[in-house]
């Protein structure tokens, strides 16, 4: 009988010793997670002195893998995608990419890094457009407005388009 329980006690003694884990890693996207529901709208006036409404959405996809983003631009309340933004972490670059998708044909790839309390930075470089290569901060407010300070390469400076304040409906 002896042998038995010892046997018995060196199947289950070291199950014992054995840790689980059970906190949950932070998600790496979460800076981004205050964009996530609602539609975000922002009214504003180009430097060319053209007035623009602009609408985003952004939504959670792949288990909090992605997050999926989506602008249009409305005019005589007549709406139309210009983009769409996918959003990923980087295991082994340790940062937040993304691709941006742009209705005028080809596509920008950047990258997000937080740079404060409730401030991102991002840079993308446009890939086969008519559109320019773009940076710009987030400061997210308040978790119901964001400003959005952008710039673009011209002749290889950055130049200000404008500062923008986006609100979530």
């Amino acid at each position: 009988m002896k042998t038995n329980y010892l046997v018995i006690f060196f199947l289950i003694a070291p199950l014992g010793a054995i840790e689980i884990n059970t906190t949950q890693a932070q998600n790496p996207l979460e800076p981004l997670d205050f964009l996530v529901g609602g539609l975000w709208v922002g009214e504003f006036d180009l430097p060319n002195g053209q007035k623009i409404r602009q609408e985003r959405t952004y939504e959670w996809s792949l288990d909090k893998q992605l997050i999926i983003g989506k602008t249009f631009r409305v005019n005589n309340d007549i709406q139309k995608q210009t983009r769409a933004t996918v959003f990923s972490w980087n295991p082994e670059k340790q940062v937040i990419e993304f691709w941006d998708f742009i209705d005028t044909g080809g596509y920008g790839k950047g990258i997000v890094r937080e740079t404060g309390k409730d401030t991102l930075y991002m840079e993308a470089e446009i890939i086969g457009s008519r559109h320019v290569d773009w940076r710009a901060d987030f400061i997210n407010k308040d978790g119901n407005e964001f400003i959005s300070h952008v710039q673009v390469q011209q002749k290889g400076e950055w130049v200000d388009v404008g500062t923008f304040l986006f609100k979530k409906k």
